[in-house]
């Protein structure tokens, strides 16, 4: 196999040099329509003459899996010339071939763009020129698509749910991979990133089940979020040994002083313990490994990144005393059914822990002042909490449809909750809002039935809680404390359902509580 792919590999070298020299293939013009007709046949991703591309002995594997074609003839392609591009740009084809590969040149003009979108051929293979910018594959096209490549001169690109899709060569000069670029791919399996690849964006090959292995470039600087989050058969990351900025260990891919977990592949299953040494763990590090159900963190780990375990199947994890903050989304979806915060921990932030619908109970230390936005949002098991003392802030939707809850005790230090906070805790039954509060956002106990909120001294129900907004945000209090007494109900019946220390602004509780 060797020997034919270094055959193979020749055989394209020679060409290239033959065209160099002089050698035309050009078939002929049609004067009919002033439409050149050039049919180039120089190996699997070769594009003409001006754009002409050898690429390295590696990649003469694609021969393998991607049959080969003769360029399509001008004439089956609708196309224009645009003089602000300087070139031609492709907006249809007509022939009947289920193979497109379109010529670098039409009428000695580049051709800069390709927009098939309205295409109706259901193509399975696409190669599009290295001169072309821009290109738009979708419509039919992506039914039925199965090999392509990206042109060296793409800027932006995707080919995101052409489920067929086996292989994609990536030429040598894109920069890039966009965010999305090739995500629910399901079919994805053959991927060849060229040297000069710097960056490869958030969720670009997310759902590419397909994929079991990758490999990522010497050149390649920047990973953003998590591009292979819930490729669910990928068990190995590589990286080319002379990459500067990223190294691989066991599948797992590291920063290349090895302080950093940047990615672990979403094939992962069962327990997974974070080698000693590491200090970091990046964005969305774990984001999208259904299959790990346990996860140990060394004690030196001091930062997690957003949403680094975000979709996994944990039950039970161990956050490091060294961490301050939790960030975005840590652990949103997961299984978790107990977690304890550590006591330096000063903020919990948004989406922390949504969604962790078997979380029955948590304890909130004394240092935390702000709880971010849904926060705790879709815990529906949630019964038992304990706000700190230092609480300041309270996010939007940050404890919405916590089912589970039936009381709940905000600390007089809290000036802000925001809109929704409590919206859907249908258990609720008693909760209060401190003097202290300055901003309150809308709909803060909506679609809590038969919630008691006490505020100032006062109990007011589900139907008639937004007053507290209207008193707060100064819109229309005044008619409201005059015509207070018709407005809330203080029966005793309602009463006796309030707990005492809820009802007083001068309450002294040492621990906040929901229960």
């Amino acid at each position: 196999m060797k020997h034919l792919k270094l055959f193979v590999t020749i055989t394209a070298i020679t060409a290239v040099l033959l065209l160099s020299a002089g050698c035309d293939n050009t078939s002929g013009t049609d004067n009919s329509n002033g439409n050149a007709s050039n049919s180039h046949n120089t190996g699997i991703f070769g594009s003409g003459n001006r754009y002409e591309t050898v690429y390295p002995e590696e990649y003469s594997e694609m021969w393998e899996y991607i049959p080969e074609a003769e360029y399509t003839s001008a004439d089956e392609l609708v196309y224009t010339y645009n003089a602000d591009e300087r070139g031609i740009v492709v907006s249809d084809y007509s022939g009947e071939a289920e193979v497109l590969r379109i010529p670098d040149e039409i009428e000695d003009k580049p051709v800069v763009a390709v927009d098939l979108s309205e295409t109706q051929k259901e193509l399975t293979e696409v190669i599009l020129p290295n001169s072309v910018r821009s290109f738009k594959l979708s419509g039919a096209i992506s039914v039925a698509l199965k090999y392509a490549n990206v042109p060296a001169a793409a800027e932006t690109f995707s080919f995101g749910y052409c489920e067929k899709l086996e292989s994609i060569f990536i030429s040598s000069g894109v920069s890039e991979i966009n965010e999305e670029a090739f995500a629910h791919c399901t079919s994805l399996k053959n991927i060849r990133m060229s040297e000069g690849l710097r960056q490869i964006g958030n969720n670009a090959f997310s759902y590419c089940t397909g994929i079991t292995s990758i490999k990522l470039p010497e050149s390649l600087s920047a990973i953003d979020g998590s591009p292979f989050s819930f490729c669910t058969n990928l068990t190995a990351i590589d990286v080319d040994e002379n990459n500067p900025y990223f190294a691989a260990q066991n599948g797992v891919l590291y920063s290349k002083d090895m302080t950093k977990l940047v990615q672990c592949p979403a094939g992962k299953k069962g327990k997974f313990s974070i080698r000693n040494g590491i200090t970091e763990i990046g964005s969305a590090a774990f984001f999208g490994c259904t299959g790990i159900t346990e996860i140990t963190i060394p004690e030196n780990v001091e930062k997690i990144g957003d949403w680094a375990f975000a979709s996994t199947q944990i039950t039970s994890v161990n956050i490091p005393k060294k961490l301050t903050k939790i960030n975005s989304g840590v652990f949103y979806s997961t299984k978790l059914n107990f977690v304890e915060i550590p006591e330096n921990v000063t903020s919990i932030g948004d989406y922390a822990f949504s969604g962790c619908s078997e979380l029955s109970s948590i304890v909130i230390p004394e240092g935390v002042k702000e709880i971010g936005s849904g926060a705790f949002s879709d815990c529906t098991m949630l019964s038992a909490a304990e706000l700190p003392n230092n609480l300041e802030k309270i996010g939007e939707w940050a404890f919405s449809k916590c089912e589970g809850l039936t009381s709940v005790y905000i600390p007089n230090g809290v000036t802000s909750i925001g809109d929704s906070a409590f919206y859907g805790c249908t258990g609720l039954r008693n909760a209060n809002v401190p003097s202290g509060v300055t901003d309150m956002g809308e709909s803060v106990f909506e679609e809590c039935a038969g919630v008691y909120v006490t505020y100032k001294g006062r109990t007011y129900t589900t139907e008639n809680a937004e007053e507290i907004y209207l008193m707060i945000n100064n819109s229309g209090s005044s008619d409201i404390d005059n015509n207070s007494d018709s407005k809330v109900d203080s029966s005793a019946e309602i009463e006796s359902e309030i707990d005492s220390g809820n009802n007083s602004d001068d309450s002294d509780e040492s621990q906040a509580q929901l229960s």
